[in-house]
């Protein structure tokens, strides 16, 4: 159990004084602060705490602006794009990972063959939107990854999807083999590609908030958990 402090001297982006009635340790602590609290602003406060003489310590409060936007105005940082409603179903699973990361995305049905110019103001339009990494889900001739790539500057991640009669390697052939100085990262063929895409896409942005690194950290625990309960089941499959 943590101690409680008696007191804090808040200072937004700075050192405070803590008053500790048990012993301090020196912790890494993420903390919440509540309106009306004086002078304080509402928010989510990264801290560091650093123990001086076993009953005072200082505390660091950092304002994490990152996560602020993403957690509290909950602005998409993730487009999931797919070439047809058909490729819904297939997609899913990349939606629903996504979420279960906490990770706040967009979905646009969009195709580089039908609606062209609109998906080229799609592309160029997302990166001042705080669009930060783009998944493309396509089948057949499967240009949408490539197009999106082509017009901005984003990480793409492609999905090549198996609805055509040569079941996804037309697909695959058509996402990875990307010219050079334009690629796109190509994971596997089908809804199994698109889960990966979507831990793809929190690795990428796990660089940059430590939220979502906790999360994917939390998620491969969660797989690795499931798998162990599996090792002896083989007579239940």
């Amino acid at each position: 159990m943590s101690p409680t402090p008696k007191s804090v001297k808040i200072a937004i982006y700075g050192w405070a004084l803590v008053s500790w009635g048990a012993k301090c340790h020196t912790q890494l602590r993420r903390i919440q602060i509540a309106e009306g609290q004086p002078g304080t602003f509402p928010g989510d406060y990264r801290t560091e705490i650093r123990c001086l003489n076993g009953r005072e310590a200082v505390w660091r409060f950092t304002r994490n602006q990152n996560m602020e936007q993403l957690m509290d105005e909950r602005k998409p940082i993730v487009a999931v794009l797919m070439g047809s409603a058909s490729d819904a179903a297939a997609m899913k699973g990349c939606i629903e990972t996504l979420m279960a990361m906490n990770i706040p995305c967009e979905v646009k049905i969009l195709s580089a063959h039908r609606t062209p110019e609109l998906t080229g103001q799609y592309a160029e339009s997302s990166a001042g939107r705080g669009i930060e990494v783009i998944i493309s889900g396509a089948g057949w001739a499967a240009h949408l990854a490539g197009a999106i790539a082509a017009r901005t500057l984003l990480p793409v991640i492609g999905v090549p999807l198996d609805s055509s009669p040569l079941s996804g390697m037309d697909a695959l052939l058509s996402t990875v083999q990307m010219p050079p100085g334009i690629p796109v990262a190509t994971v596997a063929v089908g809804s199994g590609g698109a889960k990966n895409a979507a831990v793809l896409a929190a690795q990428i942005l796990a660089l940059k908030y430590s939220e979502i690194a906790s999360a994917l950290k939390e998620y491969r625990e969660k797989i690795r958990r499931q798998a162990e309960e599996k090792v002896d089941g083989w007579e239940n499959v």
